[in-house]
């Protein structure tokens, strides 16, 4: 089962090194509804977090559904 608690993604975040972001309690009441999966992605969606975030953040410097940002970004 993917994230469905703010702890759980605070837990990630940490051990992934990077942070919350300011919309994550809004996001995780999303990934309960869908059971962890990801909120963003309507058919078969993969678990949070998403093969992708890694990319996203490096890129963007957070990930699609705004749940994880790079430190540097917070």
């Amino acid at each position: 089962m993917g994230i469905t608690t703010v702890e759980a993604a605070k837990e990630y975040a940490e051990k992934a090194g990077y942070v919350l972001s300011d919309k994550a309690e809004r996001v995780v009441k999303a990934l309960v509804k869908t059971g962890g999966k990801c909120p963003c992605v309507a058919v078969n969606a993969p678990e949070c977090p998403c093969p992708s975030h890694v990319c996203d953040i490096e890129e963007d410097g957070k990930c699609h559904c705004n749940l994880f940002i790079r430190k540097d970004q917070a």
